[in-house]
């Protein structure tokens, strides 16, 4: 949500501060908000200087409103009963926000910062000598991360789809600000305090006669109202999925205007797709539609932008496709994206109800091309995570490299049906309103969508584009560069010759879908060191 780069001894906090129309500026260094109409930031220093924070938050609608700094504009300085109040209503905000606290003595400031319950644009900081660096972005990062200091047990987790919501990284020395946690810098060390475990529903029995989805209509089209979004500047990611459609029917009630995008599927499953959203955009009355091929910008193809440019080792699997059709969102003056994420999370089942539907959760196989360093560390790679957190950890895992890749091109994402009330609500629903997601496709069903649209008959995911590009350039990219050196052979994350055998094996018509991860690893990794 910002980018601060704060040096920790020795600040005086009552002179020196200045806005200069981009940043706040002071002795103890800088920090710089992501500027974006859907954020609003504030400086507040206490009278007589020995504290201050900085509130960098979402914009919501209605009251509550941060003054607008102007250029030239010193922050705001209150007595210090005043100034308490104004930091104790910050952790009160609805949506998602981050706070800075610097504190005092002025001859060894400690730096404090901390961020809400939502996970939105999670910091990620490290610290070099006496400076504390953090963004959203791990690309901003480059004086606190070094690709031959990998995190050994991340690393491993990334290769072999074992994601943990934790405030590790990939880089050893690199912290993620998880939820509700509070890293605080001295200007020697940097420690990080995480909250108590957050509580949870259970599913409730229904009333007689009661309706449900109503209910979930209604909460959706509160929670979304909660953005502040400049009318003819609001998009939605409308896949054709049902998560995507609901939050785009509660988005057509309140706005003019919204303009949707997707990733077109190739073959008769992006046909159907295709038929199913224009039924969509017709009902709801919104649109234009902005749509790119996934199949004509598919991962890893020459000239898309893993091959050549510099890019995150979080960017989504399908960063081509997606990047491009942000782009052309940006063009037409979006700057707000709403998304369906969260919505298979938001009505997911337990354990014990798959067990009572005869259904098994899918448990993917240690690969057998992780290296000797990697292999050592799988009894452990389901420790260490965060404490149990407000939403989901796959909810949070998913979110968080959302983020920087959207923001990257200007715009800010917002996924509704993450919002703590609507998890609540999910966690309290009975199984058979969660079921193939019941709730959700009569909410859709009662706006006048049709059952193709509702019940589509063929399975509309991105698996065959993956599995596709993974044999027309993935395999041969990936043995090229292990043959070549690799940055994850080196650390003993994967085994070189396992994975040039499992590229042979692949072009023989083996499986290939499981080595994507280690490539976008590695080419991640290798365009961060600038090969």
């Amino acid at each position: 949500m910002l980018k601060l780069r704060v040096a920790g001894r020795g600040f005086d906090l009552a002179e020196g501060w200045v806005w200069d129309g981009r940043r706040w500026s002071a002795p103890c260094g800088w920090v710089e908000p992501f500027a974006h109409e859907a954020l609003e930031h504030q400086m507040v220093v206490r009278s007589g200087g020995a504290a201050a924070f900085l509130i960098v938050r979402e914009r919501a609608g209605g009251t509550g409103a941060l003054p607008a700094p102007g250029v030239g504009a010193a922050p705001a300085e209150l007595a210090e009963p005043a100034f308490n109040d104004r930091r104790r209503g910050v952790t009160e905000w609805p949506i998602g926000f981050t706070v800075v606290d610097l504190t005092g003595p002025a001859d060894r400031g400690t730096v404090t910062v901390s961020c809400g319950a939502t996970g939105e644009a999670p910091l990620q900081l490290g610290v070099d000598g006496e400076t504390l660096h953090g963004s959203w972005d791990l690309l901003d990062l480059e004086p606190v991360w070094s690709v031959n200091r990998l995190n050994l047990e991340e690393a491993t987790r990334f290769v072999s789809l074992r994601t943990l919501y934790s405030p590790a990284t990939l880089f050893s020395g690199v912290y993620s600000l998880t939820e509700r946690a509070s890293a605080v810098f001295d200007g020697s060390a940097l420690s990080i305090t995480l909250p108590s475990p957050a509580q949870h529903a259970r599913p409730r029995t229904l009333r007689e006669g009661a309706d449900p989805v109503p209910v979930f209509q209604q909460l959706l089209e509160e929670v979304t109202a909660r953005w502040q979004a400049t009318p003819g500047h609001v998009a939605v990611e409308l896949s054709g999925g049902m998560d995507s459609a609901v939050v785009a029917a509660a988005l057509s009630e309140m706005h003019g205007s919204v303009r949707t995008a997707v990733m077109r599927l190739p073959g008769a499953a992006g046909d159907q797709q295709m038929a199913r959203r224009a039924e969509m955009i017709d009902v709801l009355g919104i649109g234009p539609d902005h749509v790119v091929s996934v199949a004509d910008h598919a991962p890893f193809h020459p000239g898309g932008t893993r091959r050549g440019t510099r890019f995150s080792p979080n960017d989504g699997n399908y960063a081509e496709a997606t990047e491009l059709f942000q782009q052309e969102l940006v063009a037409a003056g979006v700057t707000t994206v709403f998304t369906g994420a969260a919505g298979d999370d938001m009505v997911g089942l337990r354990p014990e109800e798959f067990q009572r539907l005869g259904q098994q959760r899918p448990v993917r196989p240690i690969p057998g091309w992780l290296g000797k360093q990697a292999r050592e560390v799988v009894p452990v790679l389901a420790e260490g995570s965060a404490p149990v957190p407000v939403l989901k950890y796959s909810v949070l895992a998913g979110l968080e490299p959302r983020f920087p890749q959207t923001m990257r091109q200007g715009l800010w994402p917002v996924s509704p049906l993450a919002a703590p009330e609507l998890a609540r609500f999910g966690e309290s629903l009975p199984l058979e309103w969660r079921h193939h997601k019941r709730v959700i496709r009569e909410c859709l069903a009662r706006r006048g969508l049709s059952d193709r649209v509702v019940w589509p008959v063929l399975r509309e995911n991105f698996a065959p584009v993956m599995e596709t590009a993974m044999r027309r350039w993935g395999i041969g990219l990936l043995a090229d560069l292990v043959s070549q050196g690799s940055v994850l052979a080196d650390q003993g994350i994967v085994d070189p010759d396992a994975v040039l055998e499992a590229c042979r094996d692949g072009r023989a018509g083996g499986r290939v879908r499981a080595l994507y991860r280690p490539l976008m690893l590695e080419t991640a990794l290798q365009s961060m060191a600038g090969a």
